[in-house]
């Protein structure tokens, strides 16, 4: 359990680009995350590892396993204390992240935790610290990301269907 003094007071007014607000988010389990901050910061995560990948893939794609693994790896744990503070925003412990390894209840479990209204106000694990500039800059990275995936999804689709069928040649 975490205690609300452990949180600083001016944690309201740190930047959803500040090194200390992404420090404590990716590595911290301590405080609490709204559905909003939750969404931006698995956004966040995706826009960085599909960034890692793309420039991966185009300068070293020899080496484009390893630099998969290596990191993959952190951006696991940072999704995993995402996951602890969201659910201390439910009012839940955060070794409850492990029911979304349970195949059919575990998705269950994770639309519940993306849907769920946190507690109100203070709870045992904290108080919800935001400004409405880190709310705006939460919800332009959520926008962003989103756009950021969907565009290539977009042209791969467009590039598949304007390609010619690959059909087996037939011998008669």
């Amino acid at each position: 359990m975490t205690s609300p003094s452990k949180h600083s007071p001016d944690a309201s007014k740190q930047s959803f680009f500040s090194i200390e607000y992404l420090q404590h988010l990716y590595l911290s389990p301590d405080g609490r995350l709204d559905r909003l901050s939750y969404y931006a910061g698995k956004s966040f995560l995706v826009f960085l590892i599909f960034c890692v990948f793309a420039i991966t893939s185009l300068i070293l794609p020899d080496a484009f396993f390893v630099v998969l693994f290596i990191t993959l790896l952190p951006a696991f744990i940072g999704g995993i204390l995402l996951d602890i503070q969201r659910l201390h925003d439910l009012g839940l412990n955060g070794a409850l992240f492990l029911v979304k390894i349970i195949p059919l209840v575990g998705g269950l479990f994770a639309l519940y935790m993306w849907f769920a209204p946190g507690n109100p106000g203070l709870n045992e694990y904290g108080a919800i610290h935001k400004s409405d500039k880190r709310k705006n800059q939460e919800l332009f990275v959520v926008i962003f990301s989103l756009i950021i995936l969907i565009i290539p999804t977009i042209w791969f689709h467009y590039m598949m269907a304007s390609m010619p069928m690959m059909r087996p040649p037939m011998n008669f």
